[in-house]
């Protein structure tokens, strides 16, 4: 581009209209797919897997590592053989602990730990012994009560 006299102006490539070179508009619309595709691999990677699951019924048990297999099979078989098994989905989670595994059960939202009479706490309690006896005879389980998102709420039997 010239200007009055001897001055000449430099164009930046990115004005240029030859077929080498794409303009501005065409830089900034691939930096964006690019931009939306990145994210997307992101959010992919980010999201919240429980890890593996068995289902059975309108019971789902998750677990973490394959060695928690056979522990999630048996939950899975123990909830149908004692009618535990519900008209509902219930969720639930095995995790390993340093010390023994969190049976992590999913409860309604509007859960309040002052509702859980003293019958309900004897019958988590007969549930965590009863499990311990036949399933996690090595390694005992503590159920913990938790919300939508496996995060603990409360354990209705203490340590």
């Amino acid at each position: 581009m010239r200007l009055s006299g001897a001055i000449e102006v430099a164009c930046p490539s990115f004005f240029s209209k030859s077929q080498r070179t794409p303009n501005l508009l065409t830089k900034f619309v691939t930096m964006k797919i690019f931009a939306v595709i990145s994210l997307f691999f992101v959010f992919l990677s980010c999201s919240k897997g429980y890890g593996y699951q068995i289902e059975k019924g309108n019971t789902i048990v998750f677990y973490t590592n394959k060695n928690e297999e056979p522990f999630a099979k048996k939950i899975a078989d123990h909830w149908i053989e004692n009618q535990i098994n519900g008209q509902a989905k219930q969720f639930i989670r095995i995790l390993k602990q340093s010390k023994c595994y969190h049976l992590q059960l999913i409860v309604k939202d509007e859960f309040k730990k002052s509702t859980l009479t003293f019958e309900e706490i004897k019958l988590f309690s007969e549930l965590e012994n009863e499990l311990n006896k036949f399933i996690f005879t090595s390694t005992p389980c503590r159920i913990v009560i938790c919300d939508g998102n496996f995060k603990e709420l409360y354990s209705p039997i203490s340590e």
